[in-house]
């Protein structure tokens, strides 16, 4: 442990035009849909409800006291007894020629121990087995307390509304942490730092430390749950239903659904007139240069609720998707896969209306679909040598596809025979 790398947070804060909380409350006064300009949920600071802003721009509070940095504080605690005491409020103490003595005439507390911090020597008061921290406490007391404290984005902690209402949806607990933070730290800039007060401060920006760091880590953390998460980008999972209407070798995928397994491809083949209409949905600037995060954030909307795109857009949508789709393949598979007939390829038909797949009445044998609510895994092909890979699966294109490889005289795709009486009635005349 020779050295410590912590965020430059008024770097940060200025680099990033960040804004400052100022306020605990949720609304202004007298409203239950206006954010407090000011306040934890502020469209000025954190951006419009649904922007992609809101999903990336912090804020940030300002102390009206210096505090010690929550991740720092957990290792005084452990340093010795006697800073853990003093932390704690467990007993009084001075400070003499750079040791922490007690004294029944001495002082406890955060504001006893930011104020005697820099006579400490650390050497001194670390435990034998704990020199390495005395020591790097030594080298770095200039970055132990901060005086700003970052918020994180409003969109990963907010409210949503419902028939004029507003109620909170995401990370309740948070959000507690946050008001009581500004709560108190207005009480310290009126009524000055009281350590009663300060000590409640150091406890609450522990917890949101505690809180930030269990969503990091654990099962379903962002480094486990998301970064190193085993996931298969461009897939969907989706209701199958039939249609005589598509053709073997083909699946009818909703427009959305389709934008989302062929993104890059999307995004590579839109208009300027398209590009624009995405950016008045998304609310962003007139002249804003339309990037792929925004572009998926747009298909994020679009996977959500459909309803909210007019009939206009998704026509431009569903022509930028002609300009490439019918070279592409996707890969259907139905779960459990028993056999190589469990997977077949597929051409794309682009469907305006809907959002189940829509496969030929003929797949339904080969992959046990009985409309029960039975569900299809489709994987988007993107690259050459895949969808050359992909034709020889497709059973429009290779007849190989039609033989069960485990039983080589029978056949995957077949006309049962309630399938043949149908047909045999259909055009008896």
């Amino acid at each position: 442990m020779e050295r410590l790398d912590l965020l430059d947070i008024n770097n940060f804060i200025q680099k990033n035009e960040l804004k400052e909380v100022t306020s605990s409350r949720a609304f202004k006064g007298g409203s239950s849909t206006s954010f407090d300009d000011t306040g934890l949920w502020s469209e000025t600071i954190f951006g419009t409800l649904g922007s992609r802003k809101r999903q990336i721009k912090f804020g940030y509070i300002t102390f009206q006291s210096t505090m010690i940095m929550p991740i720092i504080y957990k290792k005084f605690s452990s340093l010795s007894p006697v800073v853990k005491n003093i932390l704690q409020e467990k007993d009084t103490y001075t400070v003499i020629s750079g040791d922490i003595k007690q004294s029944d005439n001495g002082e406890t507390g955060i504001k006893f121990f930011v104020d005697n911090y820099n006579d400490i020597d650390f050497r001194k008061v670390a435990k034998s087995d704990k020199s390495d921290i005395g020591e790097f406490v030594e080298k770095n007391k200039k970055k132990i307390f901060i005086d700003k404290y970052l918020i994180i984005p409003a969109g990963k902690r907010d409210f949503m509304f419902q028939e004029g209402s507003a109620t909170r949806q995401i990370s309740p607990e948070i959000n507690q942490i946050y008001e009581k933070i500004i709560m108190i730290n207005n009480h310290i800039k009126n009524m000055g730092a009281d350590p009663f007060l300060l000590n409640n401060m150091q406890k609450l920006l522990n917890e949101c430390y505690e809180w930030i760091k269990n969503k990091m880590t654990g099962k379903e953390g962002i480094m486990k749950g998301k970064v190193l998460k085993k996931t298969c980008d461009y897939s969907a999972r989706m209701v199958a239903s039939s249609d005589n209407d598509i053709p073997l070798g083909s699946i009818g995928l909703p427009w959305h659904t389709t934008m989302a397994l062929f993104e890059p491809f999307f995004f590579y083949y839109l208009d300027s007139e398209l590009k624009q209409e995405i950016i008045n949905i998304l609310e962003l600037d007139d002249d804003s240069n339309l990037d792929f995060q925004d572009f998926k954030h747009f298909v994020k909307i679009c996977l959500k609720d459909p309803s909210y795109i007019s009939d206009e857009t998704i026509d431009r949508i569903i022509k930028t998707g002609k300009k490439f789709i019918d070279d592409k393949y996707v890969l259907v598979k139905r779960d459990p896969v028993v056999s190589r007939s469990s997977y077949y390829s597929a051409n794309v038909i682009m469907l305006k209306k809907g959002r189940a797949a829509v496969v030929n009445p003929l797949t339904c044998k080969a992959q046990d679909l009985d409309f029960d609510g039975d569900a299809i895994a489709i994987y988007a092909v993107f690259t050459n040598e895949a969808n050359k890979q992909a034709e020889k699966m497709n059973p429009a294109k290779s007849k190989s596809v039609w033989l069960n490889p485990t039983r080589s005289n029978e056949q995957v795709y077949k006309i049962d025979l309630d399938g043949l009486a149908t047909l045999y009635k259909m055009t008896k005349n």
